[in-house]
């Protein structure tokens, strides 16, 4: 949306939201204001940081069709949320997506202090948990995510689809059509 919105490709906006401003945002460092600002303050983009908070947060209003449902119907077993995100971010979507509401635990990267950047962040979750990495699933859209996962012996999948979740999730027991329906 923000590609549209600026006229340009995506390939030039990611680098523009990410870095360490999004670090410093994501570890609680800095507000979300402050994140803008040095979003524009870098990019020189033709845009208000009013503009890019109500970009993001209509973004993540929108929730990825089929997962409030499947969410739901995985509650039989224990559901822990870990997300790097703003604090401000995550307010709205707390707000607006009442099926998050399922995991009994929420990692949140602003309130950890850390991100998933580091393997030991896992490492601090899974301590947490008292869980052993082999009984977990890690699921996240970023490749690299996955891979810090693994590296500390947490069974993974990235994230590309709902369908795809489904059939992983089928692959490893964890849920089946049946169970959707229920």
């Amino acid at each position: 949306a923000l590609s549209m919105r600026l006229s340009l490709p995506a390939t030039q906006v990611i680098p523009g939201v990410g870095g360490a401003p999004l670090v410093a945002l994501t570890e609680g460092r800095i507000s979300e204001v402050t994140y803008w600002q040095c979003v524009l303050e870098r990019t020189h983009w033709p845009i208000t940081a009013q503009e890019l908070s109500a970009g993001v947060r209509h973004i993540f209003r929108q929730p990825m069709p089929g997962m409030p449902e499947l969410v739901l119907s995985l509650r039989r077993h224990r559901l822990v949320l870990f997300s790097d995100q703003a604090r401000e971010w995550w307010e709205d979507i707390a707000e607006t997506h009442a099926f998050l509401r399922v995991f009994e635990q929420r990692f949140l990267s602003f309130a950890m202090g850390q991100t998933k950047r580091h393997v030991g962040t896992f490492q601090r979750v899974l301590a947490e948990l008292g869980g052993v990495p082999h009984n977990c699933i890690f699921i996240d859209d970023l490749q690299w995510n996955v891979e810090r996962a693994e590296g500390v012996g947490i069974r993974s999948h990235r994230f590309t689809s709902t369908a795809a979740l489904m059939a992983f999730l089928t692959q490893e027991g964890l849920w089946s059509p049946a169970a959707e329906a229920s």
